[in-house]
Parts: structure tokens; C-alpha cells; sequence
């Protein structure tokens, strides 16, 4: 009789294998990019059904491998649990432990949350399939590393009838409150055991903490970068890879901010509207990575309410992205043309966005507010002088350097997109298309992938197992304050990510 904790299917079926998809996978993608303009020529986008079948197969593609390497690692664990029980001589099994048993139920859990929610659905599936994500794989380290004890001799407590208690974080569950809050930490600031956090994110962190404490301290979007800041000037992000001498490198970006057509030169008010639409990988480093850019550059940002104090909304150069209610879009759009018409300059909005899956650093969707933007400017303009431009900046790539796959990140702005030369029926939108072919977001999702790490790495499976077994032998010996207490907390998904690399 199958056990019941995991599904048939991979408890008694064949063995998976590590999967890995070749950087050429992403080139046809980067090839179609060439064809929409030429060096020094406008871009003019229209619908275009190739691009649209090959931004389709990549999502298709993407899935396919996450839900392969979730079902791969849940079974070399079972598998491993199952070598360790028929290695024993004891009487209490391994497979009758109760973190143990409840740690498999959960993970087939979550596997089948995956299978069962589409990642590129939209704002709320997307949220809970990324979620489960992590979930699964901060479950799986846990796991994992219970069983590397069990097998090391060590003899944790078989009790099948035990009540567990665990810390509810999403995407940071855990069992102990240490590991729990050291799991929240990790995802939301990767490898932050690595950071020297008291030099780096402290500054930024007690800004914060003390405008959501105290009523009085207002919010400014420019002093937070400023704090954010520290994270690239203390060296703290560097320290991520071991191979890089300077983070971040800039191209486009003198000749953009310097160009006339687009910026006064005494003043450096804008003569158009620019919409500096941004790729994004990583939240908290991508933030940090948009400080440093523009820093001394006057500009405003769409920001998100949700870990920012209520303050925010004071702030003449934050743009409070809320997406519940017509009235919370009006404010959204009329301050957003304020920023862009009466203040003249930039507003930067990260384009694509959710929770970034960072074992593999994919190009997520990007969101339909840009668009909105880019309908209501022209909407407010018509027979206005000044024309709307779509600036796109690609952060090449944030993930990939921070996995210590690239030894910087590449910043580059590209060919500016006017809105006039976006050509685009709605009428024409189908809702099986991917952003019902709107070739301005169809377009920025393909140039956001072709400048990302994936056209140079590729993708593999990560190996949950691999990375216990390795980051436990770094740790072996180590004396320092910070190895004594990774050793007190499992492998983080930043470990497994550079393991995946």
C-alpha cells in the first residue's frame, strides 16, 4: 500500500532528474527584440504575433521547470528519508516523526498549490503561487536539514502523535520562532547573514521604523534612497560576490540626461514627458540599485504602500500605487501627470513586478499600470506640445549578481519609446493573448528577459539536498558569530540559489 504522505505519483513512480535549460532557450526572443528597430531609428511598436507566441513559450517553458524541480526535490527527499529508515537499526523509523511526516504533507501540499495556480494570472495568483514557492522551498531546507541530523546521529524526539506549533509567516513559516524570523529576513533581503546589516541596512530600516512609529517625521522618497544608498557605498551588496570589483556599471545614461531633445540644459526640467520604466529583480536590492542610479538626478517614483509608513502619502514626489477603487486610481493617475507636466521631471515606475522566484531569476510579468499611465497622459495632452516617452531601464541583472553568477550589474538605458509611435487597437485585444497582445508591455516584458541572466546561465534544477550537505561542511568548523549561528538555522533559498547557479 502507497504511503499517504506524499503523492504516489513520485513515492513509488520513476525517478526525476535534474533539468537545466541552455541560455540559447532565450535567444530566439532576443533575435525578435533586433527586428522591431534599427540603430538610430525610432521604435515603432505594433502587434506582433511572433513576439507574442515566443513571450508565451517562455512563460510555458518557465512553469514547466519550476513545477519539475518542486516534484524533483520533494521526491530525492523522500527518497532520502526512506534510505535513512532502511539504514537503522532502531525501532523508531525516521518516517514516523512527527516534524518529519507533517514536513512531507505539507510540501505535497504546496506542490500541488503550484500545479493548481497559474503564476501568471494576475496580481493575487501571482502573489500566492510565489507564496507557496518559497514556502515549499524554505519547508524543504528545514526538512532536509532534520533528516542530515538524523542520519549524523543526532536523535531528535519520535513522537507521531505530537501537537507542532509553527510561526505563520507567509512564505517564512517555520517551526521556531528564530528560524521563522531569520526565513522573513532572507527572502525579503537575500544573503543578509553576508550584508554586515548593522553598516548597511540599519540606516534604512530605522527610517523607516521611526516614520511608521511617530506621526510627525514626514516621508521623502529622495531621503530613503538616501539611506538605501549605504547598502551599495558600505560595500555591503558587493560582499554578495566575491568577484566584483565595482557593482554597478552605467550605460545611456550621460547620453539620455544630457540629451536636449528631452531635458532643458540650464534648468534640467523635462520637455516631455519621461516614464523611466524599470526591469525588476530583487525588491530591496533593486531599490538600492535605483538610489544609486539616479541619484542627483530630481525625480519622483510610484511606490508601494504595503512596508512604507502612512506618511507616504505626503510626499509631493511618491505616487501611491494602490490598486483597490476607481477613486485610488484617479489619485494614482492625476498626481503621476503632476509629477510628469507641472513638476517637469522624471517619474520611475518598476514595470514588472511580483515575488521574484530566486533560485532561477525570471523576467515576471509586466503590469498593466504603466499603460493606464500611458492612456490617461495622452488622454490630458491632446494638442499638448509635449509628447510622453517610455524610457526603458534594464537592471542586468540583480539576481544573477547577487547568486555570484555576473560580477556586476549592468544599468542601461535604452531607446526612448514615444507613446505617439505605440500603434494599438484595444478594440483588438483578446483575452487569451499574452497582456491581450498590448505590444508596449509585450515589448518591455521581452526587452526586460533579453537584458536579464537568464540569456547567459540559463536555468537548472535547485538541489535542496546538495545545498544542506554543502553549506553544513562550510560551517563544520567555523568559529565566528556568524557561523555559529547559520548553524543554529537551516539553509537559507539564498544558499540554495547560488547552489542552483
Amino acid at each position: 500500500m502507497a504511503h499517504p504522505l506524499i503523492d504516489l505519483e513520485l513515492s513509488e513512480g520513476p525517478m526525476l532528474s535534474v533539468r537545466e535549460a541552455s541560455a540559447h532557450v532565450f535567444q530566439p526572443i532576443a533575435e525578435r527584440l533586433k527586428k522591431t528597430a534599427r540603430s538610430g531609428s525610432k521604435i515603432v511598436l505594433e502587434p506582433d504575433a511572433e513576439r507574442d507566441r515566443l513571450l508565451a513559450d517562455y512563460r510555458r517553458q518557465f512553469t514547466e521547470q519550476m513545477l519539475h524541480d518542486a516534484s524533483y526535490n520533494l521526491q530525492q527527499l523522500w527518497q532520502w528519508a526512506n534510505k535513512i529508515d532502511a539504514s537503522r537499526v532502531a525501532a523508531s523509523r525516521v518516517l514516523d516523526d512527527a516534524q518529519v511526516r507533517d514536513g512531507f504533507r505539507r510540501l505535497d501540499r504546496l506542490r500541488c498549490e503550484l500545479i493548481n495556480t497559474d503564476c501568471w494570472a494576475g496580481d493575487d495568483d501571482e502573489i500566492d503561487c510565489g507564496v507557496a514557492f518559497q514556502q515549499f522551498y524554505v519547508d524543504a531546507l528545514q526538512l532536509g536539514d532534520r533528516l542530515r541530523r538524523v542520519q549524523g546521529g543526532q536523535r531528535p524526539r519520535f513522537k507521531p502523535g505530537k501537537k507542532l506549533r509553527r510561526l505563520e509567516i507567509p512564505s517564512a513559516a517555520s517551526y521556531r520562532i528564530v528560524q521563522a524570523l531569520f526565513n522573513a529576513v532572507d527572502v525579503a533581503v537575500p544573503g543578509v547573514a553576508h550584508l554586515r546589516p548593522l553598516r548597511s541596512l540599519i540606516p534604512s530600516v530605522f527610517y523607516i521604523a521611526m516614520r511608521s512609529a511617530l506621526p510627525w517625521p514626514p516621508y521623502r522618497a529622495h531621503e530613503y534612497e538616501k539611506k538605501l544608498h549605504v547598502i551599495l557605498a558600505s560595500g555591503a551588496l558587493g560582499s554578495l560576490n566575491s568577484s566584483a570589483s565595482e557593482v554597478v556599471r552605467l550605460r545611456g545614461f550621460d547620453e539620455f540626461f544630457r540629451d536636449p531633445h528631452f531635458f532643458e540644459p540650464r534648468t534640467g526640467k523635462t520637455r516631455h514627458n519621461i516614464i523611466l520604466a524599470l526591469s525588476h529583480r530583487q525588491s530591496v536590492y533593486d531599490i538600492a540599485i535605483m538610489a544609486e542610479v539616479l541619484h542627483g538626478i530630481d525625480h519622483g517614483v510610484w511606490s508601494n504602500p504595503r512596508y512604507l509608513p502612512k506618511s507616504l502619502k505626503s510626499d509631493p514626489k511618491s505616487v501611491i500605487v494602490e490598486p483597490e477603487g476607481r477613486k485610488a486610481l484617479r489619485a494614482l493617475r492625476e498626481k503621476s501627470a503632476a509629477i510628469l507636466q507641472d513638476a517637469r521631471i522624471p517619474l520611475a515606475i518598476f514595470a514588472a513586478g511580483s515575488i521574484p522566484y530566486l533560485p532561477y531569476g525570471q523576467q515576471m510579468r509586466v503590469r498593466r499600470g504603466i499603460r493606464m499611465l500611458v492612456d490617461h497622459l495622452a488622454k490630458i495632452g491632446a494638442g499638448n506640445s509635449r509628447r510622453t516617452y517610455v524610457v526603458p531601464v534594464t537592471f542586468d541583472d540583480t539576481v544573477a549578481f547577487i547568486r555570484g553568477l555576473d560580477p556586476h550589474i549592468t544599468v542601461t538605458v535604452h531607446q526612448p519609446i514615444c507613446t505617439d509611435d505605440i500603434h494599438w487597437e484595444k478594440s483588438a485585444a483578446r483575452r487569451g493573448q499574452i497582456n491581450r497582445g498590448d505590444p508596449l508591455l509585450n515589448h518591455l516584458e521581452c526587452l526586460f528577459l533579453a537584458n536579464s541572466g537568464q540569456v547567459r546561465h540559463g536555468w537548472s534544477t535547485p538541489q535542496v539536498i546538495k545545498t544542506i550537505q554543502r553549506v553544513h561542511h562550510s560551517l563544520k568548523f567555523g568559529h565566528t558569530l556568524r557561523d555559529r549561528f547559520r548553524r543554529a538555522v537551516h539553509p537559507s533559498i539564498y544558499d540554495l540559489s547560488v547552489e542552483a547557479s
